[in-house]
């Protein structure tokens, strides 16, 4: 029988797709996102627990210029159309910036965590 991994608390689409762990593709999200070429903004929302920090992982992967990542994206959805990913996939400085571990009892925790994260980002 074989053994499926599941990526308890892991968001990080490479290591997820470099580890083998279950992964949903969720990838074709990206062919529609890119096919609505008259929106400014594009607003994701999803309840808790359902895929928003993996998801711009991924989107963040496909994008960063600073990486190459076609072997992430062998073997799923977005990866047959040639056309879309020699186009966009890793043609764009890309910056991933999460909330999901700011926290805080009042807003000066709060505030000094974001500091934080922002630090890191740049840092």
């Amino acid at each position: 029988m074989m053994e499926i991994k599941i990526p308890v608390g892991r968001s990080g689409f490479a290591d997820i797709r470099k580890n083998g762990y279950y992964f949903a593709d969720k990838s074709g999200f990206i062919e529609e996102l890119l096919k609505t070429d008259a929106t400014q903004v594009t607003l994701i929302t999803r309840s808790r627990r359902f895929g928003k920090t993996l998801a711009m992982n991924m989107l963040a992967e496909f994008f960063d210029v600073q990486k190459d990542n076609r072997e992430l994206f062998l073997g799923l959805a977005i990866a047959s159309n040639t056309h879309l990913c020699k186009n966009w996939m890793n043609q764009y400085p890309t910056l991933l910036l999460s909330f999901k571990n700011v926290d805080g009892l009042d807003f000066p925790s709060a505030y000094a965590q974001l500091v934080s994260v922002l630090a890191k980002l740049y840092f």
